[in-house]
């Protein structure tokens, strides 16, 4: 019986990560080029979601609700390491879209996603910004 009981909270327990605990990763659909820099994403959301974009790749999270699913990734160019002027922009959806990490200071845009009404709702949403560099932090030579 007590085999039965902690197998079965394995199983949960491994559900419950399966849900909220792992990322959905997505490469961009590079098209353009040249010229500022665009990135255009949409998901579906039920509760909570983030999406971590880094160059051409972009990781979205779960943290609350049923898992956040892709419907697109589409940009006319890999976003640089230290984008300039960067700018993000909520298109669609009922809830609210934010901005928690620029990207300016180390590569990285974070967006969270709060929808507080039940079930799920599609959000767009677009990042841009005008050149920049891929250099990483500048070492000192003695």
């Amino acid at each position: 019986m007590t085999t039965k009981i902690a197998l079965l909270t394995i199983l949960a327990a491994g559900s419950a990560f399966a849900q909220w605990g792992g990322a959905q990763t997505r490469t961009a659909n590079i098209r353009g080029g040249g010229g500022d820099g665009k990135c255009t994403i949409e998901v579906e959301v039920d509760s909570v979601a983030e999406v971590e974009i880094r160059g051409t790749v972009a990781h979205l999270r779960t943290r609350d609700g049923q898992r956040a699913t892709w419907r697109r990734f589409d940009c006319n160019q890999p976003m640089p390491t230290r984008p300039n002027d960067f700018r993000f922009r909520g298109i669609d959806g009922r809830g609210r879209q934010d901005l928690v990490r620029d990207p300016s200071n180390g590569g990285v845009a974070v967006i969270r996603i709060e929808d507080n009404q039940g079930g799920r709702e599609g959000y767009t949403f677009d990042v841009m910004w005008r050149g920049g560099s891929d250099r990483g932090p500048q070492r000192r030579r003695y």
